[in-house]
C-alpha cells in the first residue's frame, strides 16, 4: 500500500500522470493540486538556478575584469 502510494505520488508530483492508479472520486481534488504544486515547483527550481547561474556570470566577469587592472606594468 505504501508502494502503491509513493508510487502514484511521485508520477503525479512529477506531472506524467501514467493513469495506472487511479484515485477514488473524494481524492481525485488532491492528485490534481499535488500535480500542480508539481509544475510550480519544478518552475521555480529552474528559475533558481537560472538565477544562480546568471549571479556567478556576473561575480566571474567582474573577478577576470578586476584581475586584469591588477596585472604589473599597467599604469
Amino acid at each position: 500500500m505504501l508502494e502503491e502510494a509513493l508510487y502514484f505520488s511521485t508520477v503525479t508530483f512529477a506531472s506524467l500522470g501514467f493513469g495506472d492508479i487511479v484515485l477514488s472520486p473524494r481524492w481525485r481534488l488532491l492528485s490534481a493540486i499535488e500535480a500542480a504544486n508539481g509544475v510550480i515547483l519544478f518552475a521555480w527550481s529552474t528559475t533558481f538556478l537560472l538565477g544562480v547561474n546568471s549571479r556567478l556570470r556576473l561575480l566571474e566577469h567582474d573577478w577576470l575584469e578586476r584581475g586584469d587592472k591588477d596585472e604589473p606594468g599597467d599604469a
